[in-house]
């Protein structure tokens, strides 16, 4: 017996480590499939997701999956020994006894059953508020400037504590249907527990059994409760799981709207850019935001494109980068139609000044260079030599010797 104690320890830690290096790895992969999915997105498609759904999806979505994975691997195996291991074992000792435990099974799938029904569509909604959320937030902390000098404080508090609201409202109902479920289980099991002393005490009068007997069914009893409690633990995982697999799966299976083309592009560009009865609306508008544009722009002119706000100025550069596709007619880049040159190719012809200034968490050199050829490779140079220095310790004063490299 010691030595399977111990061998049983050494098995379950092993276990362990295994499932967690799975897990982790299975969600590091599907994590990265995002992103480079994301990646790949056009501006309509990232519109249609949203920014706050995105990040909900990449993080708290994916830990749902690994959780889920770590979980079902080891629960199914464990409460399928414990539930039909001792199910068989009951049978094995007394008949009577085994078909007690067997009359409280439909009672017990019929509670699990029916908490399951009615939490699974609250744990999509659940997902869908922590989007809204996330949105809201993501929104604020970016645009903090202009909410501060319109002295939007409060209204956005308003508006953030009602998606809070409503997200923590969810919750608790998914956890209320959970609370009644494991007391009801645990009612049902010890019903039967109450049926097997009963019948029990009269075989022993009669003689038919022993009061051992009696003892090893309670035994089994508890382990069957046991591992029902650990089904119903996994069938909370396994519903959150799915649904959270549901969504990654939304992201992993778009594909992307705008086709590569195959023209590289001619060696020297002309700059010539010509507009040819260009109409286009935005996703989920009724209204065209261009229609039947007709424009050249010839090698050396300068243009200027003069409107109101929303009247389309942005729209026609973006059309020309081809961030968007046209509804109908063509945009042409050197005589070429956008859409068959190679993103790349495309977009090294043109140099753009954004509306909005973008600043990523690098130094202002990284920053300026960032769009130049061969920063990539400089900046993962630059990454690792920070990586290096940021890991060697004074071990005297305990501080880090590149201290000016420490970015906010």
């Amino acid at each position: 017996m010691i030595g399977l104690v111990l061998v049983g320890g050494l098995c379950g830690s092993l276990n362990n480590v295994f499932l967690h290096i799975s897990s982790q790895n299975i969600g590091n992969e599907i994590r990265k499939d995002c992103f480079r999915r994301i990646m790949d997105f056009s501006f309509p498609q990232m519109d249609r997701f949203g920014t706050g759904s995105l990040v909900t999806r990449v993080t708290n979505d994916i830990t749902q999956v690994q959780n889920f994975v770590s979980l079902f691997v080891r629960g199914l195996i464990r409460t399928s020994l414990l539930t039909f291991g001792s199910m068989y074992l009951m049978f094995r000792l007394n008949l009577g006894f085994g078909f007690i435990v067997l009359c409280a099974f439909p009672f017990l799938v019929g509670v699990i059953g029916f908490c399951l029904w009615r939490a699974n569509p609250l744990f999509s909604r659940l997902q869908a508020y922590l989007d809204a959320m996330n949105e809201i937030m993501q929104e604020d902390v970016s645009g903090i400037r202009i909410m501060k000098a319109c002295v939007r404080e409060a209204y956005e508090k308003m508006r953030f504590g009602k998606a809070n609201e409503e997200l923590v409202g969810t919750q608790l109902k998914t956890l209320v249907i959970f609370a009644f479920m494991n007391p009801l289980t645990n009612a049902i099991m010890y019903m039967a527990v109450t049926a097997i002393l009963l019948s029990g005490s009269f075989s022993v009068e009669n003689g038919s059994v022993t009061p051992g007997n009696v003892m090893a069914a309670l035994t089994y009893t508890t382990q069957l409760l046991n591992g029902i409690l650990m089904l119903v633990m996994l069938f909370q995982n396994i519903s959150r799981g799915l649904t959270s697999w549901k969504r990654v799966k939304e992201v992993l299976e778009s594909v992307p709207e705008l086709k590569e083309g195959s023209f590289g592009g001619a060696v020297q560009a002309q700059g010539e850019i010509e507009f040819r009865d260009v109409s286009f609306t935005y996703p989920k508008s009724t209204r065209s935001v261009l229609s039947h544009i007709n424009l050249k722009i010839h090698r050396g002119e300068t243009v200027a494109v003069i409107g109101a706000t929303g009247c389309g100025k942005t729209t026609l550069a973006g059309l020309m980068l081809r961030f968007y596709d046209v509804d109908s007619g063509a945009v042409l880049v050197d005589g070429v139609d956008v859409r068959k040159y190679r993103q790349r190719a495309l977009r090294e012809k043109i140099a753009v000044a954004m509306q909005k200034s973008e600043l990523f968490s690098m130094t202002a050199g990284e920053n300026i260079t960032w769009g130049m050829p061969g920063a990539d490779e400089a900046l993962l140079a630059s990454a690792a030599f920070i990586a290096q220095a940021d890991s060697r310790q004074d071990r005297r004063t305990g501080k880090r010797r590149y201290p000016g490299l420490w970015r906010p």
